[in-house]
């Protein structure tokens, strides 16, 4: 018998909202008529579109939702930044990456018919130490996610926030349909002057 406390969890907020959806979908396709000609890179999409950085009033009442949450869970002021369309069609894929530059990151899933799955790294994996989650048994895995990385398969109206430093990629859709998401980052507002603080004295 062993006694296990989970030591510095991730947190990921997992809820689902049935708001604006088929508004945001006529809206994310007319984005991407409008910018046919647009050579701007595709960030961390393969055979995926991505918009231009965008300012979509219609995410007002979603971001109300999670304002709500974030005035819960953090003790300091916080911003969205603009946000951005993804469309992945049949075939196409996300790379592995993070987003930098902010504290969390926000996925609102509008179509995914084939259930494709969004795939969460353990970001103690680039400290090298992957023995301990790669080879550890089924039932604790299950117990604690333990593991090297973990799926989720968002279903239409899911909004995914997690810290923008955890290392994510998605999956090849497989379906006949399009992957569409809209997505954006959130920021915390520092006040050097306020925040005198050092940050490893804030619980002690």
């Amino acid at each position: 018998m062993y006694n296990i406390i989970p030591l510095f969890p991730t947190l990921l907020y997992h809820n689902n909202y049935d708001i604006n959806i088929e508004e945001l979908i006529k809206y994310c396709y007319e984005q991407k008529e409008l910018d046919k000609s647009s050579k701007y890179p595709q960030r961390s999409g393969q055979g995926s579109w991505q918009s231009l950085y965008l300012n979509t009033q219609l995410l007002n009442p979603l971001k109300e939702k999670v304002n709500g949450i974030l005035r819960e869970v953090c003790r300091r002021p916080t911003f969205h930044h603009p946000d951005w369309v993804n469309i992945n069609p049949p075939g196409a894929t996300n790379v592995y990456h993070t987003h930098p530059n902010s504290d969390y990151s926000c996925v609102y899933y509008l179509k995914n018919e084939a259930d494709t799955g969004i795939m969460f790294v353990n970001p103690m994996m680039h400290l090298g130490a992957f023995n301990t989650t790669t080879f550890t048994n089924k039932k604790l895995i299950d117990d604690t996610r333990a593991s090297p990385q973990y799926k989720v398969v968002p279903k239409r109206g899911d909004l995914l926030m997690f810290p923008a430093y955890l290392p994510h990629w998605v999956e090849k859709n497989e379906g006949t349909e399009d992957r569409l998401t809209i997505a954006w980052n959130i920021s915390m507002q520092i006040n050097p002057q306020q925040d005198k603080i050092g940050p490893f004295e804030l619980y002690w």
